[in-house]
C-alpha cells in the first residue's frame, strides 16, 4: 500500500477506510441525508474534498473527512460548542468500529486498509469532564474582568 493510498492513523483518527473516488460525492450527498452537517465555525483544511460531522451524544460527534483519493479521516471527539474538552485532543479518538457500520447504513462501497493501528483497535476514550460551553467560558472571562476591575478600584483608593 502506498503512502498515497492510506496516511498513517494518529491516536486520535482512523484513516482505514477507503470509498472509490468518484463515490465521493454519492457520499457526501448520503451522509447529508442521514443527518451530517457542516461544522459550525468551518474546519481545517487537510487537503479534504468534503467535511461533515453528526452529533451522537451532547458531548460526542464524529468528523468525517474524504480526502481526493477516498481515504476518510474520521474522529470521534467532543463538538466545538464546547471549545474547551473540542481543543484538548486528549478526548478525541478513533471511530474505527463504527466506520463500517455507517458505510453500511449508506449503502457505500469500502476498503478497509491494512494494518489496522493499535490506535483503531484499541481506542483511548477519556471522556471530558463536566466541560463548559462557549457561552459558559465567555461569562466566567467576563466576571472575571469584572472582578479584576473591582479590585483594581478597590486599591486605588
Amino acid at each position: 500500500m502506498t503512502e498515497e493510498l492510506k496516511n498513517t492513523s494518529d491516536k486520535h483518527h482512523c484513516r482505514c477506510f477507503r470509498i472509490n473516488p468518484t463515490d465521493i460525492k454519492i457520499c457526501k450527498t448520503r451522509l447529508e441525508e442521514w443527518g451530517f452537517e457542516k461544522q459550525p465555525g468551518g474546519e481545517e483544511d487537510h487537503g479534504q474534498i468534503f467535511g461533515l460531522r453528526r452529533r451522537l451524544l451532547e458531548i460526542l460527534q464524529i468528523h468525517f473527512k474524504v480526502m481526493p483519493n477516498g481515504i476518510i479521516e474520521s474522529e470521534l471527539e467532543p463538538p466545538p460548542e464546547y471549545p474547551g474538552a473540542h481543543l484538548n485532543q486528549i478526548h478525541s479518538y478513533s471511530p474505527h468500529e463504527g466506520m463500517s457500520i455507517i458505510l453500511n447504513q449508506i449503502e457505500l462501497d469500502y476498503t478497509i486498509l491494512p494494518p489496522i493501528p493499535d490506535s483503531c483497535r484499541l481506542p483511548k476514550i477519556i471522556d471530558p469532564d463536566k466541560p463548559l460551553k462557549w457561552w459558559e467560558m465567555l461569562l466566567l472571562g467576563v466576571a472575571a474582568v469584572g472582578i479584576g476591575y473591582l479590585i483594581l478600584q478597590i486599591f486605588k483608593k
